[in-house]
């Protein structure tokens, strides 16, 4: 299951959501998918809110702390 903690645009969702599906279409398992997706697309997955389950394990983006 793939999904966002924070309230987002459809359109935010959409696209990151077509990343998504060409990481799962390549047969990685979970835990690579997530770290090759945060790798490749961190501030748009952090800004998201993405969040990863299987059966075993959740995968969070790490949330962005805003300067002070």
């Amino acid at each position: 299951m793939v999904g966002y903690s924070n309230d987002i645009d459809w359109l935010d969702s959409a696209a990151f959501e077509c990343l998504l599906l060409d990481r799962l279409t390549r047969g990685n398992r979970t835990d690579g998918m997530f770290n090759q997706l945060h790798n490749d697309h961190g501030q748009m997955a952090e800004r998201l809110g993405l969040v990863a389950a299987t059966r075993t394990t959740v995968y969070r983006a790490p949330r962005r702390t805003r300067p002070k």
